[in-house]
């Protein structure tokens, strides 16, 4: 064990009562510098089950612990740095019921190792309710970012909006892709017309293949959906979009020559430096993909029928990584496009940068040394600071203040918000709740109009009242004022409501 502090400051480490909230990638390294720096009583809370693909950057874990709790086996893992440790392990989600206002005032200082937005919000609030110091952390590939959360001393999680999730032009994916990123996405639609739940909002929903699952007949059903995506639509989309400008149109292909294609005529896979290198990690010939995605559609009718209607993409389904990579990568070939190993594309898919056990190490000894700041000179809050992990420039690690609050954050400043309706769309109570959960990231709202009555939270009202439309509600005119709060979180905002018929 290192002792990082002398005297009062390391009695003080050694009595501050710590909550460690995920024991992942930053976790597990965060986990082993508290126990090695002084810090002997920690809780920790993962909702997780410890994977294959963890082993390689999460530390603490071995191939027998496949399939147990990220947290348990974490804790088990550092006592062996330090037995005098007390450290209590919690297999379960942070926003339970449990884990309350006042489960949050037993500790000193909570650390976030979290890699969801929701319950890095949630973990704010908490602390913004209890008082508590926050150190929030975390990470994408080479870059990542430690940030002290003081509350009503300094900004919190939220006072800056999350970027939103980046979209593409319905057209760009349709028809005309030029990334890899347009393939893929592609992919992932094509995915949910054919084994997914019917959606109407799909921008591919009008794509249908004719007699469609028949498990006596799969390889007849493979080859039309062969010929359906990557022949037929390829000559309909060349047909439409007849100006290409510098660009080569798309090719459309038949099946059976790009069966009899040699191993060795494909561009993007003949010059791979590394011959033993993982198929996944492998850019794949035009053959390889077209194999590929015939057996996985044979694999989805003969082998999980029961799915089909109702599967949902997952990265982690291997299954529906095979099809998705061997979908985008007949498409890039198609349309001249870069092809891409199936690692990367299920780093695309996924919105996924991958992992680097470095960065996660270098943020964990960074969080610990917040903390340690905080807990062994409270009083002197210009020392915690916020510091960016960035791999390019001359500074690895660049540290700033602690920027102040943000008065217009609803989380923790005075602003308030509103929201428009066009009554055309008949935009009902139940959709509040609905918006309030999702968008704000809230558990179990409670509403009251000011104005009028009080609905409080979803459960309190029968189906009926839920179906009305907003507009219709009793004294909930065009800028009426809404109370929501949420108990769970100890936070509310108030909300105005305006109506339009337009």
């Amino acid at each position: 064990m290192v002792s990082l502090c002398l005297g009062e400051a390391a009695k003080r480490l050694k009595a501050a009562r710590v909550l460690v909230v995920g024991a992942g990638g930053i976790g597990c390294e965060l986990l082993k510098n508290l126990v090695l720096t002084g810090f002997e009583d920690i809780e920790v809370i993962d909702l997780d089950t410890i994977d294959l693909s963890n082993l390689n950057r999460q530390f603490l874990f071995r191939h027998q612990h496949i399939g147990h709790s990220k947290a348990k086996v974490a804790r088990e893992t550092v006592l062996k740095f330090n037995p005098k440790c007390k450290i209590i392990a919690h297999h379960g989600n942070i926003k339970d019921a449990k884990f309350d206002a006042d489960y949050f005032k037993t500790f000193d200082i909570v650390l976030n190792a979290l890699d969801n937005v929701g319950a890095r919000q949630h973990v704010n609030r908490m602390c913004l309710a209890t008082s508590k110091p926050l150190v929030e952390s975390g990470t994408q590939g080479y870059l990542g970012q430690v940030q002290p959360i003081l509350p009503g001393e300094s900004a919190c999680f939220e006072c800056t909006p999350a970027a939103k999730q980046k979209t593409y032009a319905v057209c760009t994916i349709r028809s005309t892709p030029d990334k890899p990123v347009h393939c893929v996405v592609w992919a992932k639609h094509i995915f949910s017309v054919l084994f997914g739940p019917k959606d109407t909002e799909n921008m591919l929903s009008d794509l249908t293949i004719p007699d469609m699952f028949d498990q006596n007949s799969s390889e007849a059903f493979e080859r039309r959906a062969f010929r359906k995506l990557f022949h037929d639509e390829i000559i309909k989309i060349s047909a439409e979009q007849k100006d290409w400008g510098d660009r080569v149109p798309p090719k459309p292909l038949d099946l059976e020559e790009v069966l009899l294609e040699k191993k060795d005529d494909n561009d993007e896979a003949k010059h791979q430096p590394a011959q033993n290198r993982l198929r996944e990690q492998q850019v794949l010939s035009l053959k390889q993909n077209t194999e590929d995605f015939l057996s996985a559609v044979r694999s989805f009718v003969t082998e999980r029928p029961s799915e089909i209607g109702q599967a949902v993409f997952d990265k982690d389904d291997d299954l529906a990584m095979k099809f998705i990579s061997a979908v985008a990568n007949i498409r890039m070939h198609i349309y001249g496009i870069p092809c891409q190993s199936r690692f990367a594309v299920k780093g695309i898919a996924g919105n996924i940068v991958h992992a680097i056990a470095t960065t996660n190490a270098i943020a964990a000894g960074l969080i610990v040394m917040e903390a340690i700041k905080r807990l062994a000179h409270p009083s002197n809050t210009p020392q915690s600071k916020t510091t960016w992990i960035k791999a390019e420039g001359p500074v690895l690690l660049q540290p700033q203040s602690l920027e102040k609050k943000n008065s217009q954050c609803v989380i923790c400043g005075e602003a308030t918000m509103s929201i428009t309706i066009c009554t055309k769309k008949e935009f009902r109570l139940r959709d509040l709740y609905a918006v309030l959960k999702k968008e704000m990231n809230m558990i179990e709202p409670a509403i009251n109009n000011l104005n009028g009555d009080f609905y409080g939270i979803e459960e309190d009202n029968d189906a009926k009242m839920l179906d009305r439309p907003l507009h219709t509600l009793n004294a909930l005119n065009s800028g009426a004022q809404l109370s929501i709060e949420d108990e769970n979180q100890d936070f509310g905002f108030n909300l105005f409501v305006f109506f339009t018929k337009g």
